[in-house]
């Protein structure tokens, strides 16, 4: 039997240290400030390399992705497309699902994914088929 006062406070320090286990847990509103913040990023990074903003990858950033799980299938990306998103996963130190399936992100992005891969602790899953 766990004793009650450990158990809260492991969840005080999950919550100081900004641990959430699954992304439910969160409020809405900052849920939704995080991922206009991966949006903003997303696009401020898309206008300064000059890459064209695409609306279905906003879309899902927006509805879909968040500090825990970025699904990004079936969006048909390429490389040059891929380095924007790399670009806010860099970001994300708590990053554990990656899904890139059916996207043209190739070697090079392979490439630069490998930052990612290689500092995400958390990291647990990444899907990348074509």
């Amino acid at each position: 039997m766990t004793n009650l006062s450990d158990d809260f406070a492991d969840r005080i320090h999950d919550q100081l240290l900004g641990i959430q286990l699954f992304p439910f847990t969160q409020e809405d509103s900052s849920e939704r400030l995080s991922a206009e913040a991966l949006v903003r990023g997303y696009k401020k990074f898309c206008q300064r390399k000059r890459i064209r903003v695409r609306d279905p990858v906003v879309t899902r950033i927006r509805n879909v992705c968040h500090h825990l799980l970025f699904d990004l299938r079936e969006l048909d990306m390429n490389s040059q497309e891929f380095e924007a998103i790399v670009h806010i996963l860099q970001g994300c130190a708590r990053i554990a699902i990656i899904n890139l399936s059916f996207n043209r992100i190739e070697n090079k992005g392979i490439k630069l994914l490998r930052p990612v891969v290689i500092n995400g602790p958390f990291l647990t899953q990444l899907v990348s088929l074509s």
